[in-house]
């Protein structure tokens, strides 16, 4: 629109100068002379006034990130599995007047005996164990062995009790622990009043000479 309303302005002016050239010449009236003066000073008016733009601003266009964040991989981390360690035990315990055989064994005694065979199996006793053994006699304690283990892992006992001059009456316990857990706890019983006592006390070896 603006270059166009130049052209005619530029086209006016050597129009308006043509006709003061033929005014001077006594050719054109001097009403037309005005009146085109005028179109040409308006079509200059246009040409040169500032335009407004009709430009309107938009607000900035956000584009959405909808990328997502890959999840981080997980590593897997091979679990050891905790190697089982084999329970000691002991079992089959017998007691018997004369050695045991399988078949031969009882709970009860006569009064003042003087040696009582014993006999048990036991297992998974591992080397360098903590190893006690009691006798006790109506809970008062007769003999104690307390040892570090150097035998077999897995094997049977055969042992004695024995006492010179009669074992007090009354109820006989043994108990084994290894490790502090106890895996015997067994009980015979003496018949009678006898009541000699000499208790051996704590000997610092697995095996005696009272066995």
């Amino acid at each position: 629109m603006k270059h166009i309303a130049e052209q005619v302005f530029f086209g006016a002016i050597v129009e308006l100068a043509s006709l003061i050239l033929s005014y001077l010449l006594k050719k054109k009236p001097r009403t037309a002379i005005i009146v085109f003066a005028t179109g040409t000073f308006l079509a200059g008016f246009i040409a040169f006034s500032p335009t407004t733009s009709s430009t309107t601003n938009s607000p900035p266009t956000t584009i959405a990130n909808n990328t997502a964040k890959p999840s981080p991989l997980r590593t897997m981390v091979p679990t050891a599995t905790p190697l089982r360690v084999p329970t000691p035990f002991v079992s089959s315990f017998a007691a018997c007047l004369q050695p045991c055989d399988g078949s031969n064994s009882t709970r009860n005694f006569p009064e003042a005996i003087t040696k009582i065979y014993v006999q048990w199996d036991y297992g998974n006793i591992p080397y360098g164990s903590r190893y006690i053994r009691r006798w006790t006699m109506d809970g008062r304690e007769w003999i104690k062995y307390d040892c570090i283990w150097t035998g077999n892992e897995s094997g049977r006992d055969t042992l004695a009790l024995t006492e010179p001059k009669g074992l007090h009456s009354g109820t006989w316990e043994v108990t084994i622990s290894i490790n502090g857990d106890v895996v015997l706890r067994e009980q015979i019983f003496i018949s009678g009043n006898w009541n000699y006592w000499d208790p051996a006390g704590t000997l610092h070896t697995c095996y005696g000479t009272t066995e």
